[in-house]
């Protein structure tokens, strides 16, 4: 009986497991499909000139918040995501000095550049199907 409880129990935790990656995959795209709104508003409001601070300020709280939601899955990914890795240690200080895209233009300027390689995260992760 000991055997067939264990094995009950070890499906049991397989199906939470691929729950979990489903509910976390879910909640990524959620989160991507959020940050993409955001970049629009924000590109739109820098292309017309209006009053972008507020839109740009959502959109890199929304960036930060996604990159810590991806580094861990990119530093847990071996071979197949140390590219990935090294483009996103360009960016990691951001999280904790989150005013320096604010305070240095050229910081500011990177601020497309992130949106990009979040986007091939998704894709190298398989988040998304780009």
């Amino acid at each position: 009986m000991d055997g067939e409880y264990e094995e009950i129990e070890s499906d049991e935790i397989e199906l939470a497991r691929a729950s979990a990656t489903d509910q976390y995959a879910s909640m990524m795209r959620r989160y991507l499909d959020d940050l993409t709104i955001l970049y629009e508003n924000m590109m739109a409001r820098l292309i017309s000139n209006r009053g972008a601070e507020n839109a740009v300020n959502a959109c890199i709280a929304k960036m930060l918040s996604v990159t810590t939601h991806l580094l861990p899955k990119i530093e847990g990914g071996g071979d197949k995501t140390a590219d990935l890795k090294k483009e996103f240690d360009k960016y990691t200080f951001w999280i904790k000095q989150v005013q320096a895209m604010k305070i240095d233009k050229e910081e500011m300027n990177k601020i497309p550049d992130l949106y990009g390689l979040i986007i091939r995260a998704y894709d190298k992760l398989g988040l998304t199907n780009i």
